[in-house]
């Protein structure tokens, strides 16, 4: 069964990367958000050139935990 997508919008406070099975993946969180959006680089390369204070809107998978898998993201 697949997960529900939600969306948010927001200003990013912090992003972070690291190279996950050959791929940069992008750890992103949202000003007043606890929780991290994950980001495949290789899928959406607008990730690369994003920088805090940018205001995005991201898909995630509803989840639990500290990381949110994220199904797309857009600057806005």
């Amino acid at each position: 069964m697949p997960q529900e997508e939600l969306e948010t919008t927001g200003r990013i406070a912090e992003i972070r990367s690291a190279v996950m099975e050959g791929d940069t993946c992008y750890f992103i969180r949202l000003q007043d958000e606890a929780v991290y959006y994950i980001i495949n680089g290789r899928e959406y390369p607008i990730a690369t050139i994003l920088n805090v204070e940018d205001k995005v809107h991201i898909v995630y998978q509803n989840g639990e935990g500290e990381i949110l898998t994220g199904v797309s993201i857009e600057r806005k």
